[in-house]
């Protein structure tokens, strides 16, 4: 944690980084991998705050899924009955995107 903190601190980015630490802390083995990677990311400069009202792929599904995208828009969207079949698919898309991503990045896969 202090690695990280001084390599936050040496390259300005403190305030984006708190979040990070605070999830590296509370992570090991390859879920604290990929929060150091993202740390790298981000002081190195190849990472930005996300836009205020940016939705990931991933946020959109569980909106979804979650029926919080119908309730919102109940005129366009419909409530999924059976989200439990679209779970473990959307697991399997998430996975891919995850490893699409590390490979345009340069990342071992």
């Amino acid at each position: 944690m202090a690695d990280l903190s001084r390599h936050l601190l040496a390259a300005g980015q403190v305030v984006l980084g708190l979040p990070l630490l605070e999830q590296a802390a509370a992570r090991e083995g390859s879920a604290l991998r990929d929060v150091r990677l993202a740390i790298d990311h981000l002081c190195r400069g190849e990472a930005r705050a996300r836009a205020s009202g940016e939705t990931t792929f991933a946020e959109f599904a569980e909106r979804v899924l979650s029926g919080k995208l119908a309730e919102q828009y109940p005129d366009h969207v419909k409530a999924i009955r059976t989200a439990d079949k679209y779970e473990q698919r959307l697991g399997h898309v998430l996975d891919v995107l995850a490893l699409l991503s590390r490979s345009r990045q340069g990342l071992d896969v």
